[in-house]
């Protein structure tokens, strides 16, 4: 089966396109669609990791710090409390166990505070 497309050409008389037959082509086997989906592949790869090497440059600084956090430094999280009489490291941790459920901060407590669950009043209790 040969096909045959029209392609303009000028003639003198009219100066119009008259069509005229194109040389059949070679026909696409299998192994041509093969490389061509290769090649599109190897391209889509590079491009999305030039993408990526270029997010990365714009995101980080020169120390591969994310932009967002440059000079905001170390943030200090050690609080403490000073006990008062009468205080245990359980009713300190009534107090201060926000949404962590109430034994595992105590267990938190004992470990930050020396590893006993003895306080004396005035000391300073390391919150974690």
């Amino acid at each position: 089966m040969t096909a045959t497309v029209a392609v303009p050409q000028r003639t003198a008389a009219h100066g119009r396109a008259a069509p005229r037959p194109l040389r059949p082509s070679t026909p696409v086997t299998g192994a041509t669609f093969r490389r061509r989906r290769r090649a599109a592949s190897v391209a889509l790869v590079a491009a999305l990791s030039a993408l990526g090497l270029g997010a990365q440059a714009v995101l980080t600084d020169s120390d591969s710090v994310p932009a967002s956090a440059v000079g905001v430094g170390t943030a200090t999280t050690s609080r403490s409390v000073t006990a008062q009489p009468g205080d245990s490291l359980w009713s300190i941790a009534e107090v201060h166990h926000g949404a962590v459920p109430l034994r595992q901060y105590v267990a938190a407590l004992v470990e930050l505070n020396g590893g006993g669950s003895a306080i004396d009043a005035g000391q300073a209790v390391a919150l974690p």
